[in-house]
């Protein structure tokens, strides 16, 4: 799949309306399908933690959770509440004005910049973004399995074979079984970060020696 470089997809939702740029960011910090973001309900959030839940996945796809970064529960808690729904209340609705609105967008951005590269990008482009970017960072195909609400890991190992477009932290990841183990974790300068299967997860970023 093509993987631009960040800073194109951040182009894109800069560019684009208030609300469409919410909907873009979702997409790029949590990988989820166009219709799984337009099925997010407020109950859905938890800011506190940073935590987005996808209860109603796609395509036969599992439920799981994301942590995002604070702009995008900044962007997210400027939206106005008119509903349950973050977006609408009618999910399909939602998905073809925000197509709509983002082909319009990179349209007028492309143009506006001259940047033919922007015209490949569609909205699952952030889909693949997410993936490519998290196997880079982790090196854990069935990490990024469970993040996608892959069933299968035949649909992941597209992107075990992806190449970098852009400079990405790589981490080591550790899961942890008990309160001894997330110590010597901790000494060992690894810090909590997610949770799988009730499972939690530590992580320390790589450096790598020259």
């Amino acid at each position: 799949p093509y993987v631009p470089k960040e800073s194109l997809l951040d182009q894109l939702i800069a560019g684009s309306g208030w609300k469409t740029g919410v909907f873009l960011q979702l997409l790029k910090e949590t990988g989820a399908r166009t219709i799984e973001a337009a099925r997010l309900k407020w109950c859905d959030v938890d800011s506190t933690a940073r935590l987005i839940t996808i209860r109603n996945p796609a395509k036969n796809g599992m439920p799981r959770q994301i942590r995002v970064s604070e702009k995008c529960v900044e962007m997210l808690n400027r939206q106005p509440r008119n509903g349950e729904y973050i977006f609408g209340k009618n999910p399909k609705n939602i998905r073809k004005r925000m197509r709509a609105n983002f082909h319009w967008a990179r349209g007028h951005i492309a143009a506006k910049t001259s940047n033919k590269n922007l015209l490949k990008i569609h909205l699952h482009t952030f889909r693949h973004f997410f993936a490519t970017k998290l196997y880079l960072q982790t090196r854990d195909i069935r990490y990024v399995q469970k993040k996608l609400g892959h069933r299968s890991i035949t649909s992941t190992t597209i992107y075990e074979n992806s190449e970098p477009k852009q400079e990405v932290e790589q981490y080591i990841i550790k899961a942890v079984a008990s309160k001894e183990e997330a110590i010597k974790l901790g000494e060992l300068g690894y810090e909590p970060f997610d949770a799988i299967d009730g499972v939690k997860l530590y992580r320390k970023r790589l450096i790598e020696v020259v």
